[in-house]
C-alpha cells in the first residue's frame, strides 16, 4: 500500500491521469491492507481531483465500496448512483457501481423492486462485456433480493450465478455465490 502511494506521489505533474490511476491504486491496496480510514481519503481525493473522465466515476465507485463496508450505507447508495448518472462511466465501472447499489440497498432492506433491477443491469453489462466474475456476483446478488421479495426465479438466478463461480474465485467470500446461495438458503 505505501509503494503504490509513493509511486502515485513521484508521478510526474504532467500525467495527470497516471497520477490519478495511481492514486486509485493505492487506495485499492490501503482498503486491501485494512486501512479504510486512508483508501477512503485517496478515492475522495481521486474523485474530486480527475477531471470529467471514466477515473472520476470510478473513484466514486471505489469510495462507495468503502462507505458500503466501512462507513455509511446510505452514503453509499448517494455514491453509486453519482457514479452511474457520471455519462463518462465505463462498462465495467458501470456493473460495479450497479451491483454496488443493488447490494447497498439490500443491506438497507429499501427500494427492493429498485435494488433487483440495478443487480440485473449489473449483471447485463457483465454479460456483454466478457466478465464472467462480476456477472456471476451481480447474479448472486439479484438472486438473494428476489429471495426476500419472494420471487420465484430466486432458485434459477442462484443456480445461475454459482455455474459461474469459477469465474469469482478471487473475490473475496462473501462475495461468491454459493455464498450468496447458502445465505438465501438459511432464511
Amino acid at each position: 500500500a505505501d509503494l503504490s502511494e509513493l509511486a502515485f506521489r513521484l508521478t510526474p505533474q504532467p500525467d495527470a491521469q497516471a497520477a490519478r490511476r495511481r492514486q486509485l491504486d493505492a487506495g485499492a491496496a490501503h482498503f486491501e491492507a485494512g486501512s479504510t480510514a486512508r483508501a477512503r481519503a485517496l478515492f475522495a481525493e481521486a474523485a474530486e481531483g480527475a477531471d470529467a473522465s471514466s477515473l472520476r466515476a470510478e473513484a466514486l465507485s471505489r469510495l462507495a465500496w468503502v462507505e458500503h463496508y466501512a462507513g455509511d450505507q446510505r452514503v453509499a447508495v448517494e455514491l453509486f448512483r453519482e457514479c452511474l448518472a457520471d455519462p463518462q462511466a465505463d462498462a465495467p465501472v458501470q456493473a460495479d457501481a450497479a451491483e454496488g447499489l443493488a447490494t447497498s440497498l439490500f443491506f438497507l432492506r429499501e427500494e427492493l423492486a429498485v435494488a433487483v433491477g440495478h443487480a440485473r443491469s449489473a449483471a447485463r453489462i457483465a454479460e456483454e462485456h466478457g466478465s464472467r466474475a462480476t456477472r456471476a456476483v451481480a447474479l448472486g446478488t439479484q438472486g438473494m433480493i428476489e429471495a426476500v421479495l419472494g420471487r420465484s426465479q430466486a432458485v434459477r438466478t442462484l443456480q445461475s450465478a454459482v455455474s459461474l463461480e469459477e469465474y469469482a474465485r478471487e473475490l473475496p467470500l462473501g462475495r461468491q455465490p454459493s455464498f450468496q446461495l447458502a445465505v438465501t438458503r438459511v432464511w
